[in-house]
Order: structure tokens, then sequence, then C-alpha cells
């Protein structure tokens, strides 16, 4: 019966050590993931020919709408003609829709063709009104991909 008792514990012991190890406790000397987080930074290519002749018409840019598929933080990835890929480690800094509504403010903004581009909140009445739906957002590492791969 003493036999018995003691691999038992032995048992215990072991099962005990291997969920440790399995669960994390024991550190085997690797470096814990990154995530890398960016933003979107647009300057137009003529912003430094001076300033422009400012047009009489005021721009509200709506909050916009991206496709559930890509309106994640996470960037996504192509595989296949079907095939997607969430990237863990590496995403935009803030929603790819608040950013790129920021980024595209500031083009338009930059363009001389508005006297004033503002959001929604904003409570100027508008002369004209922009509202953008995006309906891809990826980075397309198919092979054979007609749109080339530019990413890492």
């Amino acid at each position: 019966m003493r036999a018995h008792r003691a691999t038992a514990r032995s048992a215990w012991a072991v099962c005990i050590a291997l969920a440790l190890a399995v669960s994390g406790c024991v550190s085997l000397g690797k470096r814990p993931a990154v995530k890398r987080r960016y933003v979107l930074n647009v300057e137009r290519p003529d912003a430094a020919a001076g300033p422009k002749k400012l047009q009489p018409r005021i721009l509200k840019v709506n909050p916009l709408h991206i496709s559930p598929r890509f309106e994640g933080k996470g960037f996504v990835y192509r595989t296949g003609d079907k095939t997607y890929e969430v990237d863990f480690y590496n995403e935009f800094f803030i929603s790819p829709s608040l950013t790129i509504a920021e980024e595209l403010r500031a083009w338009l903004r930059e363009s001389g063709l508005f006297r004033s581009v503002v959001s929604s909140r904003n409570t100027l009445r508008p002369t004209h009104i922009l509202d953008v739906d995006v309906t891809r957002l990826y980075g397309d590492l198919r092979a054979k991909s007609p749109h080339g791969q530019s990413l890492p």
C-alpha cells in the first residue's frame, strides 16, 4: 500500500512539473513577440509649391466605412484567390477608418480646392459632402499578383 502511495505521489509530481513547463512558467529562453504599429503619413508632392488660391467651397468628409473583412487594426494579407491572413504582429496604430479619414482630410485641405475641409463633427455648413466606402484594404502576397508585392 505504501509503494502504491509513493508511486501516486511521483506521478502527481511529474504531472505538476509538466503542467508548469507547458503553461509557460518555465522560461526556455525565447524572447516575447513584439507587435509593430504603423501610421499612414500622406504628403502631397506639390505642397511645397506655396499657397494656392483657396476656393469658397467647404467640404465635409463623413466617417469612412471599411468592409468588415478589413476594418480591424491588424494588417490583412491576401495569400490566394480566396484566402486571407491577419498579421498579429503588424497593425495600424489606430483603426484604419480613422487613419484614412484623417489623411484624406489633410490631403484635400492641402489641395487648395476647398476653403475648409472638415469632419462630420464640425458645425460649418458644407457646400460639398464626401462619403467614402473602402471595399478592399490588404497587401497582395499572391505569387502571381498583377499588383506586385511591396510588403516585407
